[in-house]
């Protein structure tokens, strides 16, 4: 079983938990030890794949835009500024009212960005333009 497969796998006994009203928090701690050992090779391998992979990418978009735009990715991780086991407890008050896990890697993003700008806000931005002129050319 892969670390990311037990993370998981953690990470439902600990949701399942956080749903009873009578949490056993010396359970729950060593639940969140567990997850947090698994947790850092996860986020030190998918590091290193945005690393290898961004200049690939950004290479061949390149190329296919003339070099006109840049494009990028980032990962977006909670990681890169505390261990889980700090996380985990910091969101411990949070994770009970809300009854799940709020912070972790399942939380991690890529960030895909094209100039500067996050690729959902100026794609989604572009499907709508693209939207109306659709609309226009029904018209006539």
């Amino acid at each position: 079983m892969t670390s990311l497969q037990q993370y998981n796998r953690l990470l439902l006994q600990r949701n399942r938990m956080l749903k009873e009203n009578d949490i056993d928090l010396s359970l729950l701690e060593v639940i969140d030890m567990r997850m947090s050992a698994l947790a850092e090779p996860i986020y030190k391998a998918r590091k290193e794949f945005v690393e290898r992979l961004g200049p690939v990418v950004s290479r061949y978009y390149s190329e296919l835009s003339g070099d006109c735009e840049q494009v990028t990715i980032e990962y977006d991780s909670e990681l890169s500024k505390a261990s889980l086991d700090m996380i985990l407890s910091s969101s411990l008050e949070k994770d009970r009212t809300m009854k799940y896990t709020t912070a972790g890697i399942q939380r991690d993003d890529f960030i895909f960005k094209m100039n500067g700008w996050p690729i959902r806000r100026c794609g989604s931005q572009g499907q709508q333009k693209s939207f109306l002129v659709s609309l226009k050319f029904a018209q006539y």
